[in-house]
């Protein structure tokens, strides 16, 4: 539902105050784990909107809520300049107005406030204030006392022509690390668009971020255990394999890996080669090398070598049409097994003979994930437990190109075509391959062992 007064909308997204790092009540943690022979350690609220801000500063969504950010600063420096306050006499009426629509709506302003995930007090200061100042200053840009007169289009004509005098900077090439934005020389902070983030994150996703703090503060206290050291070489030798390998690779198309980078992960090269992220993985990378050795590595390899190339060997990208079954069929599922197997092998033939796989997928299979996708389902090694063991086995038989005759799965039939086969990696790739299952198997215990713990 909208809100029942004329504030933007992006303004919602600038509405938790920052907290000082000197006032613990003001910076709670947000998560505890155990180090070392159990000693405590917890997550700030702080520490946890920096991991946010960074992740998301160049998504849509980060964006937005730079926007906002800017937008109330904006509106706190033109009310300084002009010399405006909002009286509490004039923030109470404004909040029984806006109480008053909502109770006309069946709703209420506490009821409001909560869904907005966030507490009364900030909702009038930085919201409800925010707004009232900005009715103000366009108002007076127009020279008239007539709130009726000051609509969205104006509004936001007085947003731009502000920033212009303001000389709202948001251009990172011209940004000091740790800063976002600058209004008329005042930072914005990496920390306060972080702290704009959090109530619009889920907790799913805040729990992630959680996950790779403390994974990272644990991964630095095992390298410090252990004697290991990053330096800048090794990071940038780091980003330079990772280089290599995305640009290399088929699938990303000869995608330039900077422009990469920035999607994905909201980062330059050289933001990234001095991020945490990058040096705790470099630490894990060394502290893997120092627990599992390349001999160890071989002597496992040629033990399991079987083993090792079900996971690790040549993977196989699949595409099928899928019918579904019952032995009694009815409106929504037409097909008997044996009908489904006759139609499928009709299918089949016509695959081989006239039309492309995909097209017929598009139009007959009845599993609606990979039907949009000309029955796509994706790259799978032979170990890969996402298909059943049975439609794997034929699928690693059948040549490129080939088409299975149909196949029983769960609660239908299916043919599968094999459309592109990767070859299994080099030795030295399968070793490498071998010491990632280990390192991931050591941040798991890690993990486990600091019995991490999300507060309420």
């Amino acid at each position: 539902m909208p809100a029942p007064f004329a504030v933007p909308w992006s303004l919602l997204l600038a509405l938790t105050p920052v907290p000082q790092a000197q006032d613990r009540a003001a910076d709670p943690p947000v998560a505890s784990y155990r180090v070392g022979e159990g000693q405590g350690a917890v997550v700030l609220r702080s520490e946890l909107a920096r991991e946010l801000a960074l992740r998301a500063r160049r998504t849509p969504q980060g964006q937005e809520a730079l926007s906002g950010l800017v937008d109330l600063h904006v509106i706190d420096r033109a009310a300084r300049d002009a010399g405006l306050t909002v009286s509490a006499a004039v923030l109470a009426a404004k909040l029984e107005e806006i109480d008053a629509g909502l109770r006309a709506q069946g709703d209420s302003l506490d009821a409001y406030v909560a869904r907005l995930g966030i507490d009364r007090t900030t909702f009038e200061q930085r919201f409800v204030r925010a707004g009232i100042l900005q009715e103000e200053l366009v108002m007076r840009s127009l020279g008239s006392t007539d709130r009726n007169e000051v609509t969205s289009e104006l509004t936001k004509l007085w947003q731009h022509e502000m920033r212009t005098r303001l000389k709202v900077e948001t251009d990172e090439s011209k940004l000091p690390d740790g800063v976002v934005a600058f209004v008329a020389a005042e930072p914005i902070r990496l920390e306060e668009l972080g702290q704009t983030l959090l109530p619009i994150t889920g907790a799913d996703a805040i729990a992630k971020h959680v996950r790779r703090i403390v994974l990272r503060d644990l991964v630095r206290r095992e390298a410090e255990r252990l004697g290991v050291r990053v330096t800048e070489e090794d990071a940038r030798a780091e980003i330079a394999l990772r280089k290599a390998r995305i640009e290399n690779d088929p699938r990303y198309r000869g995608v330039d890996y900077a422009a990469w980078l920035r999607e994905t992960q909201g980062l330059t090269i050289d933001e990234f080669a001095r991020s945490p992220m990058l040096i705790a993985t470099v630490e894990q990378r060394k502290i893997s090398e120092k627990l599992h050795s390349a001999a160890m590595l071989r002597e496992e390899l040629e033990r399991d070598r079987v083993a090792v190339l079900r996971r690790h060997g040549e993977k196989r990208t699949l595409a099928a049409i899928v019918l579904r079954t019952s032995d009694t069929p009815n409106e929504l599922v037409k097909f008997t097994p044996a009908q489904a197997a006759e139609r499928l092998a009709a299918l089949r033939e016509q695959a081989d003979t006239r039309r492309p796989f995909a097209d017929l997928a598009r139009v007959h299979s009845e599993d609606p994930l990979s039907k949009v996708r000309g029955g796509e389902l994706g790259e799978f090694a032979r170990a890969d437990t996402e298909l059943p063991e049975s439609v794997l086995a034929i699928a690693f038989e059948l040549p490129l190109g080939g088409i299975s005759a149909p196949l029983p799965i769960e609660g239908g039939m299916a043919i599968v075509k094999v459309t592109a086969i990767a070859p299994p990696p080099s030795e030295s790739e399968l070793l490498e391959r071998l010491r990632d299952e280990h390192a991931e198997r050591w941040l798991a215990g890690l993990l486990e062992s600091a019995q991490l713990e999300m507060q309420e």
